[in-house]
């Protein structure tokens, strides 16, 4: 199952959600050059789950991608 998979699902929150964290954090991979190893079509699809997720507080946790809500905060 991919990481994209996981979010899709759920499955990240609810293995997060065994750990009880305030907060969780998110950062897309980046490869041992610095790039991004992910698409941007794919971040945007786990910012949309982060969104949600973060809404409807299903799970223990408030979830963050570092980068999205970044950029968002400053702008």
């Amino acid at each position: 199952m991919s990481d994209l998979d996981n979010f899709k699902s759920g499955e990240i929150f609810k293995k997060l959600s065994k750990e009880k964290p305030l907060f969780s954090f998110f950062l897309s991979k980046k490869a041992d050059s610095g790039k991004d190893t992910v698409t941007e079509e794919e971040k945007k699809a786990v910012y949309e789950i982060i969104i949600k997720e973060r809404y409807w507080l299903k799970y223990p946790s408030i979830p963050f991608e570092i980068e999205k809500d970044y950029y968002y905060l400053l702008h």
